[in-house]
């Protein structure tokens, strides 16, 4: 059975990079998935680029935001979009970063299928250094098991997916700041810490390179703003852990 996997693409002014993204987006070698760009409020041309490139494309689809929310935002602009089933499997691909390789949803759909595993994290290199990211590694099983994702080192990278019925299941609460806005900052761990903590063992790591984290866009958040960054990160681990999914889902 092949996995529908659902990309979603949050970008802000990545017209340097984003030609690349889409490239290796088109030259996957698996046939199941769909894609949406949601295009940031962007200044610069990152539009247009994704316009004339995936005009063509049924698969293949852009979302233009007129005010600037942050990548977490953006994310909840395109699942909403893409309307996933239960067993839909999203993947984040920020617009300034791409695939390492043409087989990338080939190797995922193999890991859904052998391993039933609710979500999958890691590997990933930095570009252009080359060099493998050193937050992409195999979860410690004790750290799954007692669920101490939000007191240990942060280690599921790049790249990563979830079924959809992890998604679903995240309170939204969590997610908002004391505004009431969803995080501009630090995307990844308000989502990520739940999710993680309701797949417990059944969140699969991948030793294969996937991802290109591009650390050359000047835009990276913790060049934009590092101590907010940080502010974030120690706000969502003190939030609630999450139950097995299960357990969610029987309340």
């Amino acid at each position: 059975m092949k996995t529908h996997f659902n990309v979603v693409v949050p970008l802000y002014n990545a017209d340097e990079w984003v030609l690349r993204n889409l490239k290796t987006l088109k030259a996957q070698n698996y046939d199941n998935f769909s894609v949406v760009y949601v295009n940031d409020a962007s200044s610069d041309n990152s539009k247009e680029i994704i316009e004339d490139q995936i005009k063509d494309l049924k698969n293949f689809h852009l979302i233009n935001k007129e005010k600037n929310g942050g990548a977490l935002n953006s994310l909840y602009t395109g699942i909403e979009f893409l309307d996933p089933a239960e067993e839909d499997v999203t993947v984040v691909l920020d617009g300034d970063d791409w695939f390492a390789r043409p087989d990338v949803l080939q190797i995922l759909n193999k890991a859904y299928s052998e391993n039933d595993c609710l979500m999958t994290y890691g590997s990933y290199i930095e570009y252009p250094s080359g060099t493998k990211g050193k937050f992409s590694r195999q979860v410690p099983e004790n750290v799954a098991k007692d669920k101490l994702y939000r007191q240990s080192e942060w280690m599921t990278s790049h790249v990563r997916t979830f079924k959809h019925k992890l998604w679903k299941n995240i309170t939204k609460e969590d997610v908002l700041d004391a505004n009431g806005d969803i995080y501009r900052m630090a995307g990844d761990l308000p989502v990520m810490f739940p999710m993680l903590e309701m797949a417990e063992e059944r969140a699969y790591f991948i030793e294969e390179i996937l991802h290109v984290y591009n650390r050359a866009n000047p835009l990276n958040e913790d060049k934009v703003n590092h101590s907010q960054q940080l502010a974030i990160e120690a706000e969502v681990r003190k939030k609630q852990v999450y139950p097995r999914l299960e357990e969610v889902k029987s309340k």
